[in-house]
């Protein structure tokens, strides 16, 4: 059975936590998978050389040798290994996978606030801490956009949640109650 990228990428990310965790590198590696992101968003053709027939296998390791300088030993080894098994195409998971064990066991969160209007700085880590508080994390990260058609109040996404408070459904309830009641 062929595993699909994002399930390697759990299973490589998984191993590289474990790993990082055993020596006390996990905010070191995770610092450095960042920067590896940047990499692979900056140049799209980075992971394309991977699978590229037309490069033999030097040129293609001479890519993985560009990063040295750049990354610890223990990152080093790991692109390495990533390299040998023919996985450097699941690294995008790899990332995202890392990213989400270390916010898991860190228990940070992140969401969205959909308001009328663009919210303060202040307002924003007002929203995190109190969500924050209630469901037991250590941070909730927020990022605001802004729906001009709510008319007032907050929408907040999270996890697969969404928490309406906007006017906008206030009113729809409202007009949906007194309707059914006439």
């Amino acid at each position: 059975m062929k595993l699909s990228s994002e399930e390697l990428g759990k299973r490589y990310a998984t191993a590289l936590y474990d790993f990082a965790s055993e020596r006390n590198l996990v905010s070191d590696i995770k610092s450095e998978l960042a920067t590896l992101q940047e990499v692979l968003q900056s140049n799209q053709s980075f992971l394309a050389a991977f699978s590229n027939p037309a490069l033999n296998l030097d040129q293609k390791r001479s890519f993985i040798r560009a990063l040295e300088n750049h990354f610890s030993q223990e990152m080093q080894n790991f692109l390495q290994l990533l390299f040998d098994y023919q996985r450097m195409q699941s690294l995008p998971d790899v990332i995202e996978a890392y990213n989400k064990i270390y916010d898991a066991r860190h228990r940070i969160a992140h969401g969205e606030v959909i308001s009328a209007t663009k919210m303060s700085a202040e307002q924003l880590t007002q929203l995190a801490a109190a969500y924050a508080k209630m469901n037991d994390l250590e941070r909730f990260e927020l990022e605001n956009s802004v729906d001009e058609s709510l008319l007032g109040g907050v929408i907040l996404k999270t996890d697969g949640k969404v928490i309406d408070g906007s006017i906008r459904t206030k009113i729809a309830t409202l007009r949906s109650n007194l309707v059914n009641n006439i």
